[in-house]
């Protein structure tokens, strides 16, 4: 399983969430609303959630395993990064 696109929507205003993510997986399968969240002095992403009846938020889609959730998590904070840091200079 490879992240072969990552676009990135930079929010401003809508603290902890620092931006709005979408991916493809393997040119085959888009995953969007993914978030990225600041807080305590770190990034966290987060997969897309809906809230239920009951008030309770559960991921629509996540990784089935560590190393999957490690390749996307790598692949959204890198380019998150990168974009910052494009952005600095």
């Amino acid at each position: 399983m490879e992240v072969t696109s990552v676009n990135i929507k930079v929010v401003a205003n809508e603290i902890p969430v620092v931006a709005y993510v979408s991916i493809v997986i393997d040119e085959s399968f888009a995953v969007r609303k993914i978030r990225i969240l600041y807080k305590n002095e770190s990034y966290t992403v987060h997969m897309p959630s809906m809230k239920s009846k009951d008030g309770r938020y559960s991921d629509v889609c996540h990784p089935i395993n560590s190393k999957a959730r490690e390749k996307i998590e790598t692949a959204v904070l890198n380019a998150y990064l990168g974009q910052l840091k494009s952005k600095a200079v």
